[in-house]
């Protein structure tokens, strides 16, 4: 009996061709397709400091100006 069918072989062998497998299809394979970027006007989250924030910041008052 040769070693490519020893039945305890069988499995680690099906087991290899999925990791070959997936290994040359890449490691995004399966993901979600980038449908590029969406454009932002930093300018609505950053304040007079120059700080990002993750929420739109409310307009400036003529006040504050």
């Amino acid at each position: 009996m040769e070693m490519d069918e020893d039945p305890d072989n069988l499995p680690a062998q099906g087991q290899g061709n999925i990791i070959i497998t997936k290994y040359e299809q890449g490691h995004r394979a399966g993901a979600a397709v980038d449908l590029g970027h969406e454009q932002v006007d930093v300018r609505k989250y950053t304040n007079n400091l120059g700080i990002v924030h993750e929420m739109e910041l409310p307009r400036v008052s003529a006040l504050e100006v």
